[in-house]
């Protein structure tokens, strides 16, 4: 993870939001890190039948209570953290993820901690409104648990088993910088993994896979010549699909433990890869960190 000196951790009090939660201490080993818990009072809701009285605002005491509650969480879950000043709640009322936006572009928050919600067989197919719209605003990297499966950590800490996705574009330079930082860091494994279209993704079927051969060779030697200015040596791996079932393919094949991808600006036209971030973050079975 990387050494981030604020966090900004949204808490909903869910299973998944716990299960987030030594993630979290573990970005706190870094030395003056500190972390901000938010949690967001909703504007009442009235039913259909209910005449629409207009905006109601939230009352002050509904703020205090739910910072009072927050205060009471960062107790129970980092104790001793907490007690030194290192972690603090902050309430806000209104939609949460501009709430989240909001307070990460106004504190100089380096790091979002967005622990998804995947529960279900129809809800682990949807990544769900804040965390959309939080990958889509927010101009620091961004921290996703994995989305399916258990709400627990798994066996993903400690970091050993680093999987970067990448496109072949200019862009992408920082983001193997980035990448090369955080396995630094972690002490972990670093590998680059890097999805072209297959000829089966595309519309018409080739029989000539000649095509395909070609579109893998360009992107190694593509990958090799970025892999050089990055100063890198680290196993590649190219293959022909679906992006975000690549990815999901490699971090179950190496047992990574974090991929990290680059999101940029997603209404941008930066390549493949940008424009499959929820899907990533939706399918892989470890966290995903954007940036």
């Amino acid at each position: 993870m990387p050494r981030s000196k604020h966090v900004l951790f949204p808490v909903d009090y869910s299973p998944r939001c716990i299960g987030a939660i030594p993630y979290a201490r573990y970005l706190l080993r870094t030395p003056g890190a500190r972390l901000t818990t938010l949690y967001a009072v909703p504007i009442p809701f009235y039913p259909p039948e209910v005449a629409w009285p207009g905006p109601v605002p939230v009352q002050e005491e509904d703020l205090g209570a739910a910072k009072l509650a927050l205060e009471a969480f960062n107790r129970k879950q980092f104790a001793s953290l907490a007690d030194a000043g290192a972690i603090r709640a902050v309430s806000d009322s209104g939609d949460p993820a501009a709430a989240i936006i909001g307070f990460a572009e106004n504190n100089d928050v380096d790091l979002i901690m967005m622990p998804t919600h995947g529960y279900g067989p129809f809800r682990s197919f949807l990544l769900g409104s804040v965390t959309a719209k939080v990958l889509h605003d927010a101009r620091c990297p961004v921290w996703t648990s994995a989305h399916a499966g258990d709400p627990g950590v798994g066996d993903h800490l400690p970091i050993r088993s680093i999987i970067c996705a990448i496109d072949t574009k200019k862009e992408d330079a920082g983001v193997l910088q980035f990448a090369k930082g955080v396995a630094k860091d972690e002490g972990a494994q670093l590998r680059i993994v890097h999805a072209y279209p297959s000829i089966d993704a595309r519309p018409e079927k080739y029989t000539d896979q000649e095509l395909e051969h070609a579109l893998a060779e360009s992107a190694r030697q593509e990958l090799s010549t970025m892999l050089q200015v990055a100063g890198l040596e680290v196993p590649v791996v190219v293959e022909g699909g679906k992006v975000a079932e690549v990815i999901r393919d490699a971090v179950s094949h190496f047992d990574a433990d974090l991929v990290i991808i680059g999101r940029g600006a997603l209404h941008e036209t930066f390549g493949r890869l940008r424009t499959n971030v929820y899907s990533i973050v939706r399918d892989s079975p470890a966290p995903v960190l954007s940036f």
